[in-house]
């Protein structure tokens, strides 16, 4: 799972614009971490109910469920332990406003967790 740190939300790719939720623990809220195959040093997410990657768009500077590939737009780099940074536009990071949909891309470093993510291992995958 994919979690922000300010809010505790979770990333659900329930549908084709990604959105935050409460953390259920749903198939739809479960990423697998790729490696890319042109990129070793970047992730693709994966969603594990529908197979989409998590996608930057360019124009809307949305983020949303798309057809798997190894494309610039499917890589993500994790910088400093907690932010997402899109591979095609690495001056920008993952961010959440308020609100369901208010996931989006956003220039500059914030000072209030909204655009620090967790990586959160699923409890039904973990040793512990």
């Amino acid at each position: 799972m994919i979690r922000n740190v300010n809010s505790g939300l979770v990333l659900d790719g329930s549908d084709f614009v990604v959105r935050v939720a409460p953390l259920v623990g749903t198939y739809t809220q479960l990423w697998i971490f790729n490696k890319s195959t042109e990129n070793p040093e970047a992730i693709i997410f994966t969603n594990v109910a529908n197979g989409r990657a998590l996608y930057s768009w360019p124009y809307t500077k949305s983020v949303f469920c798309y057809d798997w590939a190894d494309t610039v737009y499917t890589r993500w780099f994790v910088e400093g332990d907690r932010r997402l940074v899109p591979a095609a536009y690495p001056q920008e990071f993952l961010y959440y406003g308020y609100g369901p949909l208010a996931i989006s891309l956003r220039y500059g470093v914030s000072s209030d967790g909204t655009d620090e993510w967790v990586l959160v291992e699923s409890k039904e995958n973990s040793e512990t």
